[in-house]
């Protein structure tokens, strides 16, 4: 029998509708609604049988936060490694935006359902042409999502709040056991006007332009607290920039972006599918190193924290933080395979041969939010070979980091983490480490 978010029977379900419309009532409220009734996800993947499984990755989010181009474009910086399960839905296609979904008729749908086709069901309710509300029922296929899981890591995205906790139950997960672990990502922006510039200017139909515009703070509100509640360890925060923002506001009928706003929304949607891939590679690479992981306590950032200062500097975090706290400076680790590879790159042997020779952490600093900041010498700035020391630091993890903004200076900061932020309204637990250059 495929899963229901209402929760209802065969009879009934059609009676029951998923409000994605009411406020949601505080972080206690939320936790208790989605998880503490429901299957533990991470939590299971210290075990020796789920570190070996795929994974299936929920990509949940407020309507216009970056699903759809996360989802369109995130195989392209894997290789292609990772498939989209596509849903059943009862209601046309929008212009855009619905490649992860089919259209089916009501009675078709209804058909699937009651031959237990469906791994996972939900209905919302949307606003027809009349304006009057008209069910709208979504079905995951069982057939499917199951192939897909079996053969590889798996995607599915998520939207309604309804639909993202009624995931969660055990007649859900439960029919996964065994495949795949289930591992939430939320994507998400810093406000929820954000979100309503977006969907102001979305191709879609003036009613489905209004009735998501009603959806936004709501949805917003909601993963919003989720974070804060600590039930989400992975949040991208996919904000638009601000020079975009800007031109915007200062957009005629008959002009065009400008080239500079155009370049950082372009640069910002890359980082967050760069961000979203640097997830589903980090698990990826713990099922094909299962030695990496601490069975009796599984901290998914720690081990990610290893694995970066394992990468660059051959050591795990606690003692690269020894050696800095001693007064030592540590140098990076490479191999020979690597230098080479570099070299080829940026033809420019010398110059690769004096940065790994000389190039240090001799400071770092832990700021309140949460970032752990790896502070170099000056030899990539002194010696005047910024490109190659790019090249480094991309070369080292090529799938893995995103180069942040560091107050316009020509090299800048590589970020390697796991999510944005370790929650919303908690932001002390380290999770990030910043590799500044100059």
């Amino acid at each position: 029998m495929g899963g229901s978010s209402n929760g209802g029977s065969e009879g009934d379900r059609d009676k029951d509708t998923i409000s994605s419309h009411e406020t949601p009532q505080g972080i206690s409220a939320v936790r208790e609604q989605i998880f503490q009734s429901r299957v533990p996800y991470l939590e299971q993947l210290g075990m020796a049988y789920a570190l070996s499984q795929n994974n299936l990755f929920i990509l949940a989010g407020p309507t216009g936060a970056g699903k759809s181009i996360v989802e369109m474009m995130v195989t392209h910086q894997i290789n292609g490694e990772l498939f989209s399960i596509r849903k059943d839905q009862t209601r046309q296609q929008r212009t855009v935006g619905d490649d992860d979904r089919r259209t089916i008729s009501k009675s078709e749908f209804k058909r699937r359902r009651d031959d237990s086709k469906y791994l996972y069901s939900y209905v919302t309710k949307y606003s027809n042409e009349s304006g009057e509300p008209e069910k709208v029922f979504y079905g995951i296929p069982r057939a499917e999502a199951l192939d897909k899981t079996i053969r590889g890591d798996a995607l599915l995205t998520l939207t309604d709040p309804g639909s993202y906790g009624g995931f969660f139950d055990e007649e859900v997960v439960s029919q996964l056991k065994g495949l795949a672990n289930v591992i939430p990502v939320v994507i998400t922006t810093d406000t929820p006007e954000d979100l309503t510039l977006r969907l102001e200017g979305r191709i879609c139909g003036e009613e489905e332009r209004q009735r998501r515009l009603k959806q936004v703070e709501p949805q917003w509100e909601y993963y919003r607290e989720l974070c804060a509640a600590g039930e989400a360890q992975h949040i991208l925060v996919n904000n638009t920039p601000q020079l975009l923002r800007e031109a915007i506001k200062q957009l005629t009928p008959e002009g065009k972006i400008p080239p500079k706003a155009e370049g950082a929304t372009y640069r910002t949607i890359d980082d967050t599918i760069r961000k979203f891939a640097g997830i589903v590679n980090f698990y990826k690479h713990i099922r094909q190193n299962q030695h990496m992981v601490s069975r009796n306590n599984f901290d998914v950032h720690d081990t990610f924290l290893n694995w970066v200062t394992g990468h660059f500097f051959g050591v795990m975090y606690s003692e690269m933080m020894q050696s800095l706290k001693a007064g030592q400076h540590v140098k990076l680790k490479s191999s020979a395979e690597l230098v080479n590879r570099i070299k080829q790159e940026t033809r420019n042997s010398a110059q690769v041969d004096h940065i790994f020779d000389h190039l240090a952490v001799q400071d770092f600093a832990i700021a309140e939010d949460g970032t752990l900041t790896f502070k170099f010498n000056d030899v990539i700035r002194s010696s005047n070979v910024v490109e190659e020391g790019k090249k480094i630091f991309e070369g080292i993890l090529p799938r893995y980091g995103w180069w942040v903004n560091d107050g316009g200076r020509t090299c800048g900061t590589r970020r390697y983490a796991l999510t944005d932020r370790p929650s919303w309204d908690q932001r002390s637990n380290l999770y990030a480490i910043d590799m500044k250059l100059v």
